[in-house]
């Protein structure tokens, strides 16, 4: 990364990123760095000595210094990633193996993009004494984190949420909220004030992720999608398929890889 390793002087670099990678794992090397992720497509799975996090479009991931982390994806992933070494005063919830993560309300999330678009355009630019702007955007945005949000405790709320999002095939969602010591109505109601979904919606979402990202960025066929995305025939993913996307897989692929056929 040429523009964060022009930046490292200044303690602050970063970039808009996007990975289209199957079951690729990368390590952040900048340890002496906080790492802030926010990210804004696709799901990747966070690794560290205390643990694992998942991370979803909306969430934002702050990780301390002298951290060994891993990111894991299956399929896209996009972010914003910034790592910086600044002196600053962290008042968001108590960190879920030594990570905090945040999930804010969208107007708000709507105001953090618009910073770290800045941010990144800024540090791309190199134009000018740039760091004080791009630190007052950073700091913008952990004030935006911890200001009006929800805060994902180590709950059984964020196991489910984590457990829906890995697991391919659920058959009974009350067996879930059991599992994870709630009954059905609690689960389903902090569920949708915490996320705005209920949780067959989410894991449809999920699911549905993972299928768009492997129609545009593999040739696999779409039984194979069918059955590694946790659908139980590919008819029914073919028909909920244009229910929601209002076009078949074959003429979404079609668009998205500019013609790859089967």
């Amino acid at each position: 990364m040429d523009s964060a390793a022009a930046n490292r002087e200044a303690s602050i670099f970063g970039e808009k990123m996007f990975f289209a990678w199957e079951k690729r794992r990368w390590m952040s090397h900048d340890l002496n760095f906080w790492n802030l992720v926010i990210t804004t497509r696709g799901n990747c799975l966070i690794r560290n000595r205390f643990g694992e996090l998942q991370l979803a479009p909306g969430d934002i991931l702050l990780s301390p210094p002298s951290h060994e982390r891993f990111f894991a994806m299956d399929g896209c992933w996009g972010c914003f990633w910034f790592a910086f070494n600044l002196h600053i005063h962290i008042n968001w919830n108590q960190p879920i193996r030594e990570m905090y993560v945040v999930h804010p309300h969208s107007d708000t999330m709507t105001r953090i993009l618009s910073d770290a678009e800045e941010a990144c355009s800024l540090l791309a630019a190199q134009t000018g004494n740039i760091f004080p702007l791009v630190e007052t955007l950073l700091e913008s945005i952990l004030l935006r984190g911890n200001a009006d949000t929800f805060i994902k405790a180590n709950t059984q709320l964020e196991a489910a949420k984590n457990f829906i999002a890995s697991t391919l095939q659920i058959h009974n969602f009350d067996t879930v909220a059991k599992q994870f010591g709630m009954s059905r109505a609690k689960f389903f109601r902090d569920f949708r004030k915490a996320y705005g979904t209920t949780p067959q919606k989410y894991h449809e979402k999920i699911k549905f992720q993972n299928v768009c990202s492997m129609l545009a960025t593999t040739d696999r066929s779409f039984s194979e999608i069918a059955e590694l995305c946790g659908f139980s025939s590919l008819f029914y993913l073919s028909k909920r398929f244009r229910t929601v996307f209002k076009t078949s897989m074959r003429q979404y692929r079609a668009k998205r890889t500019g013609g790859i056929q089967q």
